[in-house]
């Protein structure tokens, strides 16, 4: 994998979320990535890099509309403004099925 061939990724998949903002709302990206990845199962590498993909632009997505990555604590409390985190249901599927959009041919 070259760094020309994540960007190039990234970029499309930005180019995605763009669209995606206008249709779902900021409140969908309000949620820490990180703790979602966790919950994630599986080992194959096209999928994993799909998801890191997706995880650099979400990342990406909230420095933009948060001002901030957000990452949360065990009761859903964002740790830099200790705002409590709702998240919709609706909104976790969808992340799920987000992830397996693919990238690379």
């Amino acid at each position: 994998m070259t760094k020309k061939q994540i960007f190039r990724d990234l970029n499309e998949n930005l180019k995605d979320h763009t669209q995606m903002i206008k249709n779902v709302g900021k409140r969908y990206y309000e949620y820490d990535r990180s703790e979602f990845i966790k919950s994630l199962k599986g080992n194959d590498v096209r999928e994993k890099y799909d998801t890191d993909i997706e995880t650099l632009s979400t990342n990406i997505i909230q420095m933009i509309l948060f001002n901030r990555i957000i990452y949360t604590d065990e009761n859903n409390v964002d740790t830099r403004t200790k705002e409590l985190i709702k998240e919709n249901k609706n909104d976790i599927h969808n992340r799920k099925l987000g992830t397996r959009k693919k990238y690379r041919k």
